[in-house]
């Protein structure tokens, strides 16, 4: 990319200081030729006031008079990015090559319109980062089955899957505008799902660049902690009872308008 800044990356911390220092350390490393801003926003102002040294010219940190959605938060950071391309990742991800390098090429290239790394935990173990659209049924066996959380290895994740979680997704600033950004119904959870069946009726290609990697330290609190599993419910009754997840849902023949390009 011969050096110029394109990507405005945008991260929501929830007072996780010591994440946020290890993500812009990676970036710093790795990518740092391809930044142009980082948007940094804090949701709990009174874990707010750290100040960072790695991309310390980049990074534009917001603190929220108080905690706002997921959604709302990188609806905002968006609104105040100025890149020619939108990056959104959590502060629990950090990296150990350069993936914008690939994942900028594949953009170009026409290979997908929304794009990712392969994710991996700390241990290198792929994580079940994109897939099909879920139905209720797989939801629950999910939830109920740990067999279904595991993934073996890297021919289980699509190449073009229909939904790429929110950890990690690089796009076109104008994919995102004109998506109308991430649905802030969505509170907690289901956001990153309800925006990629959305970008696939309008007519864009999620693409997994197994190429390269992303590491990412998931917490699971939907799994050991009661508000969280509500959120969870919550969002999850939301998507599956919109006309989003319908017409999502539907076959669609050859030349329909919606059809992935």
């Amino acid at each position: 990319m011969g050096g110029s800044r394109l990507v405005s990356v945008i991260t929501v911390s929830h007072g996780q200081e010591d994440l946020v220092v290890r993500l812009l350390a990676t970036l710093e490393q790795f990518s740092r030729g391809h930044l142009r801003e980082v948007i940094l926003i804090e949701n709990q102002p009174s874990r707010a006031g750290q100040r960072y040294e790695s991309l310390s010219n980049i990074v534009r940190t917001y603190v929220n008079a108080r905690p706002r959605g997921l959604a709302k938060n990188v609806n905002a950071g968006a609104g105040l990015a100025t890149g020619d391309y939108l990056c959104i990742v959590n502060p629990d991800v950090y990296f150990a090559e350069d993936v914008f390098s690939n994942l900028l090429q594949d953009i170009q290239a026409g290979h997908g319109d929304i794009v990712a790394p392969l994710i991996v935990d700390g241990q290198g173990r792929i994580q079940d980062s994109a897939r099909h659209l879920p139905t209720p049924r797989e939801l629950l066996a999910r939830r109920l089955v740990p067999k279904y959380r595991t993934i073996r290895d890297e021919s289980q994740i699509p190449d073009r899957p229909e939904w790429i979680g929110g950890m990690f997704m690089l796009m076109p600033m104008q994919v995102f505008r004109q998506l109308g950004g991430w649905d802030e119904r969505f509170y907690l959870y289901f956001e990153d799902v309800d925006y990629c069946a959305r970008a696939s009726l309008a007519g864009y290609r999620l693409y997994i660049d197994k190429r390269v990697r992303a590491v990412h330290e998931a917490r699971r609190a939907s799994m050991r902690h009661p508000w969280y599993l509500w959120r969870h419910i919550v969002s999850a009754s939301r998507f599956f009872r919109s006309p989003t997840y319908r017409a999502a849902r539907e076959p669609r023949s050859p030349g329909r308008p919606g059809e992935p390009r």
